[in-house]
């Protein structure tokens, strides 16, 4: 799922959710093999992405926060889909942090973001964690 908070930015905010648009629990019968060799769900493909961009508002400083390495890094994927595709949207994202989402609240998140924001605005400048 992606979580959406539009400013302000304050604790105890709720997020807007957008869930995945194919049945979890199609995953659970795929082949280990297929997954492995990448004909598994891919949000790309599969029109996910294009969903969360449109959701998005292109006027404002975007902060994408997401884990992983690599292809398995959703947000480093999503920033380079909306790069290719969605140029008003991706001229906005001002940072792209690697933190342990399973780990943190909602307020830990938000609260994160806060401050990456307090610091771009003091600095100025669009820096990755």
């Amino acid at each position: 799922e992606a979580r959406i908070w539009h400013e302000p930015l304050d604790k105890g905010k709720t997020p807007e959710i957008i869930q995945t648009l194919f049945d979890k629990t199609s995953m659970a019968h795929q082949r280990m093999t297929e997954h492995q060799s990448g004909h598994s769900e891919d949000p790309v493909t599969w029109g996910y992405f294009d969903v969360i961009a449109k959701k998005l508002n292109s006027e404002r400083p975007i902060l994408l926060m997401g884990h992983g390495h690599g292809s398995s890094n959703v947000a480093q994927r999503f920033e380079k889909f909306v790069g290719e595709n969605f140029k008003e949207v991706a001229n906005n994202i001002v940072g792209n942090l690697d933190v342990n989402l399973n780990a943190m609240s909602e307020n830990e998140m938000l609260a994160t973001a806060r401050e990456w924001f307090d610091n771009y605005q003091r600095t100025g400048l669009k820096l990755s964690k």
